[in-house]
């Protein structure tokens, strides 16, 4: 992962917003755990962050265009046009994600959906309003984010619930099934087709805002693709927050050649877009993430394991008021940010809402380490003597406590692990996804029992 400066160039759009003096940039950045080969390569993403902003920016994941079958975060259209975003004060994580032939859909849905867990999981840690948190993308990129949108199914997978999503915006999108997806699927062209793997196909009042930008000159029924799905989801769905906006001069290709100009009306309308929600979202509280995140995919999406686990933790916390969130993360934080001890978890819990009255346990892949926060109200409950946060910190009682306790954990998880059958499906890492998993379900019980106990 490799770190620089960019100094700003000031005065990309004339609408009032906060300037960044620099722009921090982190590059090839993985978020997927376990991965080798064409899908390591694949599976990364690049941060854009302003810096010099006095409070938290908003932060949009953005996903290039190419047809599902090319393109890249690493083009020079998408690394200027993420810089200049940035130096606008919103921070932007350019996506990259794995292409049509080598997977087929929702392959490529599936991985931008593990890219915006990231993002939920980290958007604290960079700086990053965790309410103001966007989707974007240009055309087969405004075609994952829409999907991701209208489609809770992906982001759920990947342990993001659509409350966390503060809008979308799909530059250019398309709205019917993609047509590298009926490719896939044998289907001649030209063609539409409308079915699972189509936005218009799910017309849902509760998705998160949109805007859909198409251009004057765009592609054959792009336009009106766009145009009738803003309608459809305003008119039928009852869509409260929909916009569709037409830019005139623009071509498919311009309406994003452009993007990064002066006053150009797609930019503008999508800035006009990221205030006017982001304002809306800080005058509510964080939003409700979901108790368990795995935003690096480290267990297998598919095995229902999060969603049970995850209701086992919403019951408990409606029994209790303890609110008890697992993050799975495939690398350990930077040395500088981890150097005094506790303070990355206690800002980590802080920016899910737990450092006081709940628990955060994360599991580091890279480390195969497990650090769990209790909140400070919960710990002389969870050492089980009295005192302050601070006083049974530093006689050393919570160290040791937590220590026995994840100790205890471990031996439970090996021994479920041992009585596994010998003979189970699946490659090393799939091994390694079982054993993860028993883990964190010692860990998750082993909570349940010693804070509702008291």
């Amino acid at each position: 992962m490799r770190l620089r400066l960019l100094t700003a160039f000031l005065g990309l759009l004339s609408v009032p917003t906060l300037f960044a003096a620099t722009v921090r940039i982190e590059t090839d950045v993985p978020y997927m755990s376990g991965d080798s080969g064409a899908a390591a390569v694949a599976r990364r993403l690049d941060v854009y962050l302003p810096v010099g902003v006095e409070t938290p920016f908003p932060l949009v994941v953005w996903f290039h265009g190419g047809g599902l079958t090319g393109g890249s975060k690493d083009l020079a259209s998408d690394t200027a046009v993420a810089r200049r975003w940035a130096e606008r004060g919103v921070g932007i994580i350019n996506a990259n994600y794995r292409l049509s032939p080598a997977v087929t859909f929702p392959g490529y849905v599936a991985d931008a959906a593990h890219a915006v867990a990231w993002a939920t999981a980290h958007a604290s840690r960079l700086g990053a309003d965790p309410r103001a948190l966007f989707i974007g993308g240009y055309s087969a990129g405004g075609y994952l984010a829409t999907m991701l949108a209208v489609d809770p199914r992906h982001l759920r997978e990947a342990g993001v619930p659509s409350e966390a999503i503060a809008g979308v915006i799909s530059l250019s999108g398309q709205m019917s099934t993609h047509f590298t997806v009926r490719a896939e699927r044998g289907l001649a062209a030209p063609g539409i087709t409308v079915d699972d793997a189509a936005p218009m196909s799910f017309l849902r009042a509760d998705a998160p805002p949109l805007l859909l930008i198409a251009g004057d000159n765009d592609w054959p029924a792009r336009r009106e693709e766009n145009e009738f799905f803003a309608a459809a989801l305003t008119k039928l769905a009852r869509h409260p927050a929909v916009a569709f906006r037409l830019v005139p001069d623009r071509t498919h290709d311009t309406i994003f050649s452009r993007f990064a100009e002066a006053g150009d009306p797609a930019a503008l309308a999508m800035l006009e877009f990221v205030t006017a929600n982001t304002a809306a979202r800080q005058t509510t509280a964080v939003p409700p993430a979901s108790h368990i995140a795995d935003a690096g995919g480290l267990l297998p999406a598919a095995s229902g394991w999060i969603a049970a686990q995850d209701l086992k933790l919403e019951q408990f916390e409606r029994s209790s008021g303890i609110r008890i969130l697992m993050r799975l993360h495939p690398k350990s934080p930077p040395a500088e940010e981890d150097a005094q001890p506790g303070a990355y978890m206690r800002a980590l819990s802080a920016g899910q809402g737990v450092a006081q009255h709940g628990v955060l346990a994360v599991y580091f892949a890279d480390e195969d380490d497990w650090r769990v926060w209790i909140g400070d109200e919960l710990t002389s409950r969870f050492v089980g003597q009295p005192g302050s946060a601070k006083e049974l910190t530093e006689s050393g009682a919570i160290h040791d406590v937590k220590e026995d306790f994840l100790a205890a954990a471990r031996a439970r998880s090996h021994a479920a692990y041992a009585a596994l059958p010998r003979d189970l499906p699946g490659n090393e890492r799939a091994a390694a996804a079982r054993r993860v998993r028993l883990q964190a379900e010692a860990l998750i019980d082993g909570l349940i029992e010693k804070l509702g106990s008291k």
